[in-house]
């Protein structure tokens, strides 16, 4: 079948909507038939802008996990008359959810959930010096609220990571510190389209690349409080191959070039806990932390496409993004004897048009 065919069959389907497939497009029912089509047309392709977002947001969350690892410093482990043990292996496991929105109907809204794992194995030879290798998975599915098509990412990435602190006296918890972590993720997923008329898509993604996340601090403590402000900058990339829509029935096959998504940016924020112990021995830790993240890039994703076999080239782009966040968490740390700790914590991230809300458990073992 033609391009010409299939275009004139979407187009004569396109006339025949009724009202309610209208509003579900996210046109206005009193628009014209032209318009109703000149809709349908802007979403064609939208899916792509959701994966991309989704593969973008799986990455950074695997790299807060890390992160958070490192927070305390290897003194949390040691008490007045025990150093801490140099081996350390942990496990994080998170559910997210990540949601764009725009009010001009000519943006999908997009919204992505996922969870992933974490494992970190990590050695140190003295309190002052940590370093680990670190492995994930995780997987999330898009949604977007005008158009019913659907995508999927799945991701597998290796890193390492490391920390310097200043505190060289055991069972100290004041001092400067640097925290890093790198990890290399490759994502693949599929994006799945359909027509009016009955026709699907789908194509098969595959992305790789790297985030970096460098943190800078200072741990202080009062008599019952523990401070921690800090300055963190990251930078990432993801390169997605290009890709060719397979199809069924009536329906436009789109295809893609190669695709280079780049971030950066800069978060300064603290962090409060404080400690009391059980009679049973336990040690719990509330905590709350609080966050500025500034982009350095423009937090829009965009995506070249084309209509294959044709030199019709366009691009489609997701709602604005946020240049600016704001994130607050909550959690409570426990530890049981000399060798074993459990978090449960909460964060909620929010800016314009833009919020992400994660649940994480983790689980150290050290010896």
């Amino acid at each position: 079948m033609t391009y010409l065919s299939i275009r004139l069959i979407s187009t004569a389907a396109c006339l025949l909507l009724s009202s309610s497939m209208q509003a579900s497009c996210g046109c206005a029912t009193t628009s014209s038939l032209a318009d109703i089509c000149d809709c349908r047309d802007r979403f064609i392709g939208q899916q792509y802008t959701a994966w991309q977002s989704g593969a973008n947001s799986a990455m950074s969350n695997i790299s807060r996990s890390v992160v958070i690892q490192l927070w305390r410093g290897r003194t949390a482990w040691a008490t007045p008359d025990r150093d801490p043990d140099p081996y350390r292996i942990w496990g994080s496991g998170s559910v997210y959810q990540v949601a764009w929105w725009d009010g001009n109907w000519r943006q999908a809204n997009t919204l992505t959930k996922g969870r992933n794992v974490v494992l970190g194995l990590d050695w140190s030879p003295n309190i002052a010096w940590t370093l680990g290798i670190m492995g994930g998975l995780g997987n999330g599915s898009q949604y977007l609220k005008q158009v019913f098509d659907d995508s999927h990412t799945d991701l597998r990435t290796l890193g390492l990571y490391g920390a310097w602190s200043s505190q060289r006296v055991r069972f100290t918890r004041f001092g400067w510190y640097v925290n890093w972590v790198a990890h290399f993720p490759f994502i693949k997923g599929t994006v799945e389209r359909c027509s009016y008329v009955g026709g699907r898509s789908w194509a098969d993604l595959h992305s790789y690349g790297g985030k970096a996340t460098v943190e800078v601090g200072y741990r202080g403590h009062s008599d019952w409080l523990f401070w921690q402000p800090y300055f963190s900058v990251s930078g990432s990339l993801l390169r997605r191959h290009p890709f060719d829509e397979y199809t069924e029935g009536a329906i436009i096959p789109l295809c893609g070039p190669r695709k280079i998504s780049r971030g950066a940016g800069l978060t300064p924020g603290i962090r409060f806990s404080t400690e009391t112990t059980t009679p049973s021995g336990i040690r719990v830790s509330p905590e709350f932390i609080v966050n500025i993240s500034q982009s350095l890039y423009a937090p829009q994703t965009c995506v070249p496409l084309q209509i294959c076999c044709t030199d019709d080239d366009f691009k489609r782009c997701g709602p604005p993004g946020a240049w600016t966040t704001a994130l607050t968490g909550i959690g409570v740390h426990f530890r049981f004897g000399y060798s074993m700790t459990m978090e449960f914590r909460y964060n909620y991230e929010m800016g314009r048009g833009y919020s992400n809300q994660n649940v994480v458990l983790e689980v150290d073992l050290a010896w």
